[in-house]
């Protein structure tokens, strides 16, 4: 009952740099790893597919844009969903949409989205998440305040039907800098504001504020740098403070269970990542 190495994924040093993991996602038959350092910061992502006829992932042409600014660091989000994938940027205020092409065995870029709205800080692009019917982006440093912006596929093509914020009574700092969803369950994290909003998908196919989490006496410990959420569950990392908050959930609210915390205080950064796989949340 234990994890076993099966693959190492060593990239080209000449090509790739330290950088290389900071984003991993695994979905299926795919996985991609951000590098948001190479091709001189403007960013890459590592792409690989599993094969089926030799039982090992193999390593496919890796992903860049020219629509990029410079030293946009492109790869800081990815979020794949069956043959779609969504890849948003830290500060090039861009994401784009890629489809798999079977025949190619190739990522082939689609619809590439920017804010209407463009601020040259506003990192639209920070967070992404994708599902069949839905697309987020995170557009945190919008009014330094943040925004999360909402797109529905109809007519085969993404259209904007919301704008999600924080709270109205003060003001956000960073509000989309992180996403989880798991069906009809959201989690937006702010966390320069040590926050995290849950909302629910209603029958309009519109999300509609449900909760705040936001645990007291925690300045400066970025509650809500990484989320993840299943049917009853919400995990919060703050990676400044060394922990992990997570909620369950008991009579339609969301009560604090456990929290994970260093034992050493080592800055070992736990409750960096938050990984959520067919609805658990994975803890140790």
């Amino acid at each position: 009952n234990k994890w076993k190495l099966i693959q190492e994924v060593i990239p080209d040093v000449n090509q790739w740099t330290t950088d290389f993991g900071s984003e991993v996602v695994v979905k299926d038959q795919f996985i991609m790893i951000g590098d948001r350092n190479a091709r001189d910061e403007d960013g890459m992502v590592y792409a690989m597919r599993y094969s089926e006829k030799s039982k090992k992932w193999v390593k496919i042409d890796p992903i860049s844009t020219n629509q990029i600014v410079g030293h946009g660091l492109f790869g800081h989000a990815i979020d794949i969903h069956n043959n779609r994938a969504i890849i948003g940027s830290k500060n090039g205020n861009i994401a784009i949409e890629y489809l798999y092409d079977e025949l190619s065995n190739h990522w082939i870029a689609g619809k590439v989205f920017s804010p209407q709205k463009l601020q040259k800080s506003g990192r639209f692009g920070y967070s992404v998440k994708l599902t069949d019917s839905h697309l987020l982006i995170g557009y945190p440093g919008f009014q330094m305040e943040g925004e999360v912006q909402v797109f529905a596929r109809q007519s085969n093509d993404w259209n904007l039907i919301q704008t999600l914020s924080g709270s109205s009574e003060d003001k956000e700092q960073f509000f989309g800098s992180s996403l989880a969803l798991n069906g009809s369950h959201l989690v937006v994290g702010n966390f320069n504001g040590e926050k995290a909003f849950t909302f629910n998908l209603t029958n309009d196919n519109r999300f509609k504020k449900s909760a705040l989490l936001a645990p007291e006496n925690l300045p400066d410990s970025k509650f809500g740098r990484s989320l993840a959420v299943g049917e009853e569950s919400i995990l919060v990392g703050a990676t400044y403070g060394e922990s992990a908050y997570l909620y369950k959930k008991q009579n339609e609210s969301w009560l604090i269970s456990n929290v994970l915390s260093s034992s050493k205080g080592n800055h070992s950064q736990i409750g960096n990542l938050s990984p959520c796989s067919y609805g658990s949340i994975t803890t140790y």
